[in-house]
């Protein structure tokens, strides 16, 4: 059985809320990120993804984060 804090909830009346990860497939491996955007009626707004090369799991997570908030400067 499945709890209710495994699934995904929508942000608050009027707030967007972004989803993002990173990975990599061995800690200095293959390594890519990406994120999706929704608002508050979880409708898909905007979706990024990108591959780095050989990085590790931090740097493809630090990337996500940085492609996440470059995204949300470039909206306003």
């Amino acid at each position: 059985m499945v709890s209710n804090h495994e699934f995904w909830h929508p942000p608050p009346l009027g707030f967007l809320k972004y989803n993002i990860d990173g990975a990599s497939k061995g800690n200095l491996g293959y390594a890519g990120f990406g994120g999706v955007l929704r608002n508050d009626t979880s409708n898909i707004l905007s979706i990024f993804h990108g591959h780095l090369g050989r990085a590790t799991n931090n740097m493809a997570e630090a990337m996500a984060m940085e492609q996440c908030l470059d995204l949300l400067v470039q909206e306003n």
